[in-house]
């Protein structure tokens, strides 16, 4: 069976080739083959989870930052013993993709906790150093 042809963005290409280079893995190929194993392991329900804290996320950032933001793929992270989802808020700036922070979602109730998620001040000092900007390309 063939694999489907997928398009990675830059940026995950560049992870990709180093997670090679660094010889964690032989191949392109088999970095893709490990994470999409691991992403069968979740259930429905928790994968259904995941999408929904991203929106949770997207819905904030629109409200707090701005709509030129989005959420990336939510990892799982535990803190104080309690389980979230540690979702990575990402843009486009200039050609190249940045991550600016990351917002935990808790993994029962998927509501955003404020108290341990960067503050949307801090995604916007991120994003000036970054970039390089004296002034923040999100506003």
């Amino acid at each position: 069976m063939d694999m489907a042809q997928i398009e990675l963005q830059e940026q995950d290409l560049e992870k990709v080739d180093e997670l090679v280079k660094e010889g964690l893995f032989s191949n392109r190929n088999q970095v893709i083959r490990v994470s999409l194993e691991r992403l069968l392991q979740f259930s429905k329900e928790e994968i259904r989870n995941m999408e929904e804290a991203r929106a949770e996320v997207n819905a904030y950032l629109t409200d707090y930052v701005g709509d030129i933001l989005s959420s990336g793929t939510p990892l799982h992270a535990v803190i104080n013993s309690k389980d979230y989802y540690k979702v990575p808020v990402t843009g486009f700036y200039q050609g190249k993709f940045y991550t600016y922070g990351h917002i935990f979602v808790d993994c029962q109730s998927l509501e955003i906790n404020e108290s341990i998620s960067d503050s949307p001040k801090k995604i916007h000092q991120t994003a000036k150093e970054l970039t390089g900007n004296n002034e923040s390309p999100l506003l």
